[in-house]
């Protein structure tokens, strides 16, 4: 099972930015506003907490590092519902088959959970969502 350390930093901050990602562009694909983005944060925010105790020593250490921030080339809207932002999971999935891919699963879930969360937390999942989030499994694949 892979740790932190299996990751130089780079790796590591690509792992969290597609963390972040995950969520991120279910919440950009069908913008509910200020007040509802931060009610699905919370949910994200819940989940990941949750994944924290993980049997999964690779989640439990990704979920744990509160260094998640948006990387520098998807800065808006636009670009975290858009391709750049599944860009970034597919690399980072891709580096989990690389270097750990016991763990390939458990990542794809853990991504793909947040997401889910965050989609149902306000109003259920809509529509637009629900295409993100098949976006994100095509990603994960």
């Amino acid at each position: 099972m892979a740790t932190r350390e299996t990751f130089t930093d780079e790796e590591w901050q690509d792992l969290q930015w597609a963390l972040m990602l995950a969520g991120s562009h279910v919440t950009a694909s069908d913008w509910p506003g200020w007040r509802k983005s931060f009610k699905e944060a919370a949910g994200g925010s819940r989940f990941l907490t949750l994944m924290q105790s993980s049997d999964n020593a690779l989640v439990a250490a990704l979920t744990s590092d509160q260094a998640r921030r948006r990387p520098p080339d998807v800065s808006d809207r636009s670009t975290l519902a858009g391709e750049p932002a599944l860009a970034r999971i597919r690399a980072a999935t891709a580096l989990v088959r690389e270097k750990a891919p016991e763990d390939l699963e458990d990542f794809r879930q853990v991504l793909l959970g947040v997401a889910q969360v965050m989609a149902d937390e306000v109003d259920g999942t809509s529509e637009a969502e629900g295409l993100a989030l098949e976006r994100i499994r095509e990603a994960l694949a």
